[in-house]
């Protein structure tokens, strides 16, 4: 089973020549990793999103492509937007445009899928109207899905760690992507999300079945905590979570999404040993599919 992790650590430093920092890819297959899940693109500030010009956007999409394909690391998803303002009805097509952008960048780098968080019509705020957010997505979703299609990339839908929001568990989007009905709309699954809300991990496996495209593994001690923390570190569920992935057949990475809260911080001598740490665990569970 390939192992997976987001990109987002193994950035290059600050560069003098004030030029767009890179992956260091060869760090990443050297603790291990074969798959990678591109961060870049999920923010509509960022420089790719709101500033690059199509051939800026183009030319670093390219070289971050050749940068990993040199150290033997398939990005194998792309991460789409986040946040999104769903409750302002004029920004809605502003957000589409950017989700069709992510999945330009995915078709750049060879991508299998881009992943995205349900709409949120009403917000932040409790749902009152889920009849109406289903459909919403389920418009939305399928303008995405039929762009991806026509450029060989899946779209994968996550589930939310919000408990006001009917989307945020796998069950509904389960049925959302039956619902669209087209082979390239799945699921992503992760992990920290359903925990967070206390949710049956090895269960949500389940229910997203032939569904699963891929993962967002990470850990966390549950109520509201979506701290991305490394497996085993809050939880012990991580034995019937890839009990389940087996069950199911799971193809798919296994990608890690630990390490946000907190990385940055750390001194240069122990994120090194940190980082050494989150590989050698997604080894092990790995390992656990061969068993």
């Amino acid at each position: 089973m390939i192992i997976g992790k987001t990109n987002s650590e193994f950035l290059e430093k600050e560069r003098e020549d004030g030029k767009r920092r890179h992956t260091d890819y060869e760090k990443m297959k050297a603790l291990g990793y074969g798959a990678s899940d591109f961060q870049q693109l999920a923010y509509y500030k960022s420089f790719l999103i709101a500033e690059a010009s199509d051939e800026e956007f183009k030319g670093f999409l390219t070289e971050e492509r050749r940068l990993a394909e040199k150290a033997g690391i398939h990005i194998n998803q792309v991460h789409g937007p986040w946040p999104v303002h769903d409750e302002i009805e004029e920004d809605r097509p502003k957000n589409v445009i950017h989700m069709k952008k992510c999945i330009d960048g995915a078709s750049l780098f060879g991508a299998d899928t881009v992943v995205y968080h349900p709409v949120m019509p009403e917000g932040w705020g409790t749902e009152t109207d889920e009849a109406f957010a289903f459909s919403m997505n389920v418009k939305v979703f399928t303008e995405v899905g039929l762009y991806a299609r026509g450029r060989g990339i899946n779209v994968a839908i996550e589930n939310l760690p919000f408990r006001n929001i009917s989307l945020a568990r796998v069950e509904n989007i389960r049925k959302l992507v039956d619902e669209i009905n087209m082979p390239n709309v799945g699921i992503c699954l992760d992990t920290g999300h359903v925990l967070s809300m206390k949710l049956n991990l090895p269960e949500a496996v389940k229910v997203a079945n032939e569904k699963l495209f891929c993962l967002h593994v990470h850990d966390n001690r549950g109520a509201w905590d979506d701290t991305h923390q490394v497996p085993f570190l809050c939880s012990s569920v991580w034995y019937e979570f890839m009990d389940a992935l087996k069950e199911i057949g799971y193809k798919g990475v296994l990608s890690l999404e630990s390490g946000a809260t907190g990385f940055s911080k750390m001194p240069l001598h122990l994120s090194e040993m940190f980082l050494k740490f989150e590989a050698e665990t997604a080894k092990y569970l790995a390992s656990l599919m061969e068993e």
